[in-house]
């Protein structure tokens, strides 16, 4: 069986969880302009 480091899957975790926290994806970026353009709220597109 093999082996793995504890501090190896908590430095990897951590950097996944940076990533997913700065990295934002192309799909989630067209739903937030879509999301956008569709809000009737002035207020709600200043948010």
């Amino acid at each position: 069986m093999r082996e793995i480091n504890v501090s190896d899957i908590s430095r990897t975790v951590a950097n996944l969880f940076l990533q997913a926290n700065y990295v934002i994806g192309d799909d989630v970026m067209d739903a937030l302009g879509s999301a956008a353009r569709h809000e009737p709220s002035s207020l709600g597109k200043h948010v």
